[in-house]
C-alpha cells in the first residue's frame, strides 16, 4: 500500500487587505453545484500571534477541487466564500474551487477580507420604558419568497440572543442593507 502525501491550503485573512486577522474559522471542502451539497473536511483557525496574524493552513487533504469558507464565531465579520471573481461573496454559487493537485503540495495564496458586518442594539423594557427586562429572546425574523406572490416569515432562532439583566441586547451579525423584523 502506498500512501498519497497529504496536500495543504494556505492563505492569510485580512481585515483591509493587509492587516491579519487572528481567530476567524477556515475550513474546506467539496462542493456538488448540481445537488447543492458542501461538507467541511478541513478545518483551521487563523493565527493570532504576532507576525503571522491571520495566517491559517489546512492540511490533510487529498487531491481534489474544494470550495474554502471563512467565518467568524465572535460575530464581527460576515461569512464567506473563497472566490477570484466576486471578492468576499457569501454565495456558495460564486465560490472559485480550489484545485489541490500533487502529493503532499501546498495550494497558497487562498487569502480572504473579510467584511464587517452590521448589527442591531437595543432594549427590552417595562411598559414604563425605563426598567430593563432581562433574559428575553430577540430573534431576527426574514421574509422567505416562494418565488411567487407567497411567502413564510422565518424566525432564525440560531442567530438570536438573549437581553442583558437590564434588558440590552447587541444582534449581529447581518449584511448591510438587510431588511427583518424582530421576535421578542
Amino acid at each position: 500500500v502506498v500512501l498519497e502525501q497529504a496536500n495543504h491550503i494556505s492563505g492569510t485573512v485580512t481585515s483591509d487587505g493587509t492587516t491579519g486577522i487572528g481567530g476567524i474559522t477556515v475550513a474546506a471542502g467539496p462542493y456538488d453545484p448540481g445537488t447543492g451539497q458542501y461538507e467541511h473536511i478541513a478545518w483551521a483557525m487563523t493565527s493570532s500571534e504576532p507576525g503571522a496574524e491571520g495566517t491559517y493552513d489546512l492540511g490533510g487533504l487529498p487531491t481534489g477541487s474544494y470550495v474554502v469558507q471563512f467565518w467568524d464565531d465572535s460575530g464581527g465579520y460576515l461569512d464567506q466564500y473563497y472566490s477570484t471573481a466576486e471578492p468576499g461573496t457569501r454565495d456558495i454559487q460564486l465560490a472559485t474551487p480550489v484545485e489541490v493537485l500533487g502529493s503532499g503540495e501546498t495550494t497558497s495564496c487562498i487569502d480572504a477580507q473579510m467584511m464587517v458586518g452590521a448589527t442591531v442594539s437595543g432594549a427590552v423594557t417595562e411598559s414604563d420604558g425605563i426598567s430593563g427586562i432581562g433574559e428575553i429572546d430577540v430573534v431576527p425574523v426574514f421574509w422567505q419568497s416562494d418565488g411567487g406572490d407567497g411567502g413564510w416569515w422565518d424566525a432564525q432562532w440560531h442567530r438570536s440572543v438573549r437581553t442583558e439583566s437590564d434588558g440590552r441586547f447587541t444582534l449581529g451579525v447581518f449584511e448591510p442593507g438587510e431588511t427583518f423584523r424582530l421576535l421578542f
